[in-house]
Parts: structure tokens; sequence; C-alpha cells
């Protein structure tokens, strides 16, 4: 019988491999749990408690030993630098001549004329006169409307029926020629005219309301047209007016600007300058030099004043007259009246500088009205160059009261340039008070010691005057809107800038320049584009300063007038341009 094996497993062996799988699970959840918290450590420590970034790692410097290089090797690289960077590069000036192309001789210099050559210009010769007489040229005078009575011994009315106007016609033609007059003597109703021998043409109405159309000529007088019409073209400007053209001694420059916020208007920035220096020659001036030496000014600052008032005076000119004035509580003049520039004059000046103290209260109104009592010449500028903090302290101290009191008895008469002498100088008084009166203000940024050169360089700018009571007058139908309106004499070294806004849709700007070179009167028309053929420019700044421009009249009127209303169109220009007012604490 055969034997049968049976092989069976022990009893605990399923209970061991559980066992396993379960150590196995719980330490495999142990090793997560233990990865995931060092990961969140990890992390933290990158990024920081703020979220910040790690703290750059340190790491320890390597010294790299010396490369021994054998000597043919050394000389090899030495000779291929050289070749690089040696004397075979060609300096780039030299490169520049060698490859440049010189231009053909015709386009910089026009070709001579052959020998055989000849420029002939004809004579201009007169239009010939038509021969054929036209009734649409017609020449009458009428009256019709009675302003002195029928009734006056030797001056009895003559009328004559009324005629209808021709459409078309000319209302001034030349006179007539004879072949001319004898065409038109046969036909009715018809003047006939016989010219004198000057070629001037007069008719005299004969008979009453019967016989209208009888006319005989009237014979003329030799003096009374002499020579003719044609020496209507033979007279000098200088017969017909004592005002001198100035076309070619002015230029005037505008540049315009728009832009798609503004659908209505357009602005421009107008330059106005002198053509030549033979033409418009530097006229002599009339100049006072004002220096405030109240108390409020320190012997710090004034020390600094006495320096450019002394450098002042290198740029008056031999043919001008001068005179100089210091105040406090009252003025000073060094001269009783204008003086020319000779060494006697400049040493008692050069003393009088020297002698001035800061000492007293501030009376800047009284100082100002001083001036008004100046002698002056008609056609001949007189400037005022005042340095001053603007610190007023005695008699009229109201800043808006001082301005607008001096301007309106000054009128334009006596420029007036400013220096304020520190950075927290009175700038709203000293400003408007330039402003108003055809100048303008220097406040001193810095420190004291720059005041000697800003003295020098306001006189240099006003030392040579080209014009005087200059006006521009703009067309009466012109939408243009100009500022500043009180323009200052023009002179050599600051040529005259104004501001403007136009409508769009203007094409032109006509004005008209107005002023005295001496004892001449000065006259010029200026007629400038303002659409396509303008010089357009993309300069946004046209437009502020047209508006700052505007701004500055705006309190200036207020401080002639008190007008509220003045105040009210300066608020509302501030806030369409997006401006501020300056001195608002002055104003409101």
């Amino acid at each position: 019988m055969a034997e049968v094996i049976q092989h069976s497993r022990p009893p605990s062996f399923g209970r061991e491999h559980v066992l396993a799988a379960s150590v196995a699970a719980v330490v495999s959840v142990v090793l997560h749990i233990g990865m995931g918290y060092l990961a969140m450590q990890v992390n933290l420590q990158l990024t920081g408690r703020g979220g910040g970034q790690l703290p750059p790692r340190k790491y320890n410097a390597v010294q790299l030993g010396a490369v021994e290089v054998e000597p043919d090797v050394q000389e090899q690289i030495l000779t291929a630098l050289r070749s690089v960077g040696g004397d075979s590069v060609v300096p780039a000036a030299e490169a520049v001549d060698e490859i440049g192309v010189s231009p053909e001789e015709v386009i910089t210099e026009p070709p001579a004329l052959e020998a055989d050559e000849t420029v002939t210009m004809a004579e201009p010769t007169p239009v010939p006169m038509q021969e054929e007489w036209t009734p649409q040229h017609q020449a009458i005078m009428a009256v019709e409307n009675t302003a002195v009575g029928d009734v006056l011994p030797g001056l009895e009315r003559r009328v004559i029926p009324n005629i209808e106007r021709v459409e078309n016609a000319p209302d001034v033609i030349l006179p007539g020629s004879e072949t001319r007059v004898a065409a038109a003597g046969g036909a009715k109703g018809v003047p006939v005219v016989a010219p004198t021998t000057g070629g001037a043409v007069v008719a005299r109405i004969v008979g009453g309301m019967d016989k209208p159309d009888e006319f005989v000529p009237e014979p003329v007088d030799e003096d009374v047209a002499p020579g003719g019409p044609q020496e209507l073209f033979e007279e000098t400007p200088e017969e017909v007016t004592n005002v001198e053209p100035i076309e070619r001694v002015l230029t005037a420059r505008v540049e315009t600007y728009t832009t798609m916020r503004d659908f209505k208007y357009g602005y421009f920035k107008l330059e106005v300058e002198r053509a030549g220096q033979e033409l418009l020659p530097v006229r002599p001036k009339d100049i006072i030099l004002v220096q405030d030496s109240s108390a409020s000014m320190s012997e710090q600052r004034l020390y600094f004043c006495r320096e450019g008032l002394r450098r002042s005076l290198a740029h008056i000119g031999p043919a001008d007259r001068f005179n100089i004035a210091r105040f406090a509580d009252h003025t000073e003049t060094c001269f009783d009246g204008w003086v020319t520039k000779t060494p006697e004059t400049l040493e008692k000046a050069e003393a009088y500088i020297n002698a001035m103290k800061a000492e007293g209260y501030t009376d800047l109104f009284a100082s100002m009205q001083d001036l008004l009592k100046l002698e002056t010449i008609p056609g001949r500028p007189v400037v005022a160059f005042v340095i001053t903090d603007g610190l007023a302290n005695k008699g009229l101290t109201d800043n808006t009261a001082i301005i607008g009191e001096f301007s309106r008895h000054n009128k334009g008469q006596i420029s007036v340039f400013t220096m304020g002498t520190f950075p927290q100088a009175n700038r709203y008084l000293i400003d408007l008070l330039s402003y108003c009166n055809k100048g303008y203000v220097n406040v001193i940024s810095k420190g004291r010691w720059d005041i000697p050169d800003s003295a020098e360089a306001v006189m240099q700018g006003i030392s040579r005057p080209v014009l005087a009571d200059l006006r521009l007058q703009f067309a009466a139908d012109s939408s243009c809107e100009v500022y500043p309106q009180q323009v200052s004499n023009l002179y050599l070294d600051r040529p005259l800038i104004l501001y403007g806004r136009y409508r769009r849709g203007q094409s032109k700007l006509l004005f008209q320049a107005v002023g005295q070179a001496g004892e001449t009167s000065c006259d010029l028309i200026f007629e400038l584009p303002l659409d396509g053929k303008a010089s357009k420019v993309n300069d946004k700044s046209l437009r502020q300063q047209w508006a700052k421009q505007k701004i500055y009249h705006l309190i200036g009127e207020y401080a002639r007038t008190r007008d509220q209303a003045a105040l009210l169109e300066l608020r509302r220009t501030a806030r369409t341009y997006n401006e501020d007012i300056p001195y608002k604490k002055s104003l409101f």
C-alpha cells in the first residue's frame, strides 16, 4: 500500500504575513508624515517668515594657480595681438576722408557764363489803355440825403437823375483818353469829359432837371493838377505820412499747435525781432538803477548788491542818460537829473554806491511813485532796474494796491525790471510790478553771492533797445486772443515773444506793429499763416504758456480795477487749462 505524504503549512504562517504587512504600512505612514514635515520645514526656511528670499549662500574663494606658458607660445600670442590692435588699424577720421565722395562742383558753385552769353531784362512798359469805351466803367459821386438847406446864394444844388449801378463795375477808374472822349461824345446820356494837358479829367453838370444829359468840359488850371495822375506814383512816403514802413527791419515767426483735446481752438507762439543791425540800430535810452537799502536787506546782501550796481554801470552806453537812486523810508538820488556817462559822473556814481548802508523801513510805493517825476523824451525808452526784497513795511503796504496804483499812473511809460535778492523775496509784488509795466522779474534762487552775476545779466538784456513804445494791433475781425497785451520795448538781445489763441479754421494771423525808433515812427503789417503752411510743432507747452499769460493778465487787471469778474475769469481759465493760480493767498 502506497504511503501518501501530505505537506501542510504551519498554523502560524498567515498571521506572520499579516503582521509584517501591518508593520510595513505603519512604517510607510510614519515615513510619509516625516517627509511631509521635513518638506514643510525646508519650504519655510526657503521663503522666510515674511515670504522673503533665502539669504545668499557663502562660497569659499578658490585661488587659481599660475599657468606656465612656453616662451615661443607667448611670442606667438603677442604677435597676434599686435597684428589685431597695432598700426594696421586706420583711424576713423582718415577712413571717412578716404571713402567720402566730394560733391560735384556744379552742385556747390553755379556754372560760369560763357563769353557770348548776355543777360537782358526788358524795361517795363506802361499798360496800353483801352481805346473802346464801355459803359461798365462808372465814376459817380452822389449825395442822396439832404443835410444842408437848398437856399444858399451861389451854392444852388444841382441835381441829376438817379442812375442804376452796373453790377461788378469798379468804383474808381483811371482818367479817359481823347479817343474815348470823342467816342463817347455823341452818345445820349453819357457825360462828355476832356483830358487836360496833364491827363486829369474833370466833368461839370450844366442845366437843370429838364436837360440832364447836357454836359460840357470844364477847363482845369495847370496849378490844380500839375503833371497828371502819374505824379501820384512819384510821391515819396515822407510826403504822404511820417510813419516809416519797417517790413525790412523786423522779422516775425509763428509756431502753431493743435490738439484733439481742444476742437475749438489752436495756439501759437509769435516771436518778433529785428532783421539786421544796419537796418534798425540801437537807440539811446534813459536808465535809473534803484537799490533797496532798508534794514531788511541786511548788510550781507547789500554788499553783493553794491557789486552788482558797479557792474551794471559798465553796460550803460555812451549816448545813454542815467541816474542812481536808493530808497528805504524815503528816496535819494545820486544826481539831480539825468546825466551822461563821463569819467566824472562814473566816479561820483561809484562813490554813491559804496556809501549805501542797510538801515530804515521800506516804503516801496513812495519810491516807485518818485520815478514818475523823471523827465522823459518822446520816442526814447525809459527803464528802471529795481533791486529789492519787496518787503514793504511802511506807507502803502498792500501788495495788490501798490501794483495797481503804480501801473495806473505809469501807463507803460517806464519799463520796470525787478530783481529779488533772495528766494524768500516778495515774488507777488515784484513779479506783477514788472509784468504790468513792460518788464520781467529775476529772483535769486540760491544765495546772495549770485546777486552780481544776475544783475549784470539783466543789464545785458536791456542795454540795447532798438524800438520803443511798441504796440501790436490785431485785425478787428480776428478771433485771436494774444498775451501779454502790453508788450515791452524791443531789445537787440531779447526777442519779443507772445502767445495767442485762435479759432480752428482761421487761415492767417494779421496784425500791425507800430513803434518809435528815436524820432521816427515805424509801422509794419504782418500776415502770417496759421493753416497748413504754418510751422506746426508738437509742443503742448504753447497751450499752457498761453493759459499762464492770460492768468497773469487777469491778475494784473484785478490789481488795477479790483473787478471781481477778473477773478471769476481767472478761476475759470485755471480750471479749463488745469493750471495753478500763482499767488493765490494774495488774491483770495
